[in-house]
This record gives C-alpha cells, sequence and structure tokens, in this order.
C-alpha cells in the first residue's frame, strides 16, 4: 500500500492478482482518483466499476 503513495506507482510490477484487487483499487482511487496513468496496469474489470477511460 505504501507504493500507492508515491506520485508514480509501480503497479506494472504487481501480480495479476494485485491488479484486481478491490481494497488496492479503492485506495488507488482514493490517493490518484480517476487519472488514467495511474490505472493503466489495472484489470479490465476494476477500471469498468471505476469508469476510468483509457487513454
Amino acid at each position: 500500500m505504501l507504493d500507492l503513495q508515491e506520485d508514480f506507482p509501480n503497479t506494472e510490477y504487481y501480480s495479476s492478482k494485485l491488479r484486481n484487487d478491490d481494497e488496492i483499487a479503492a485506495t488507488l482511487f482514493r490517493l490518484h482518483g480517476a487519472d488514467s496513468w495511474a490505472w493503466h496496469h489495472m484489470s479490465k474489470r476494476l477500471k469498468k466499476k471505476y469508469k476510468i477511460e483509457e487513454m
């Protein structure tokens, strides 16, 4: 969770399980909002849930 507090979280290094984790997504959304760069490597399911537009 500490990584999410960085200006640029390193989600590309997360396992597929972490990229699809609801708790991580909630924290990511709280800290970084809907900025698509922060969600680039997260699962499609979570992007849809948080209405993240892909670039």
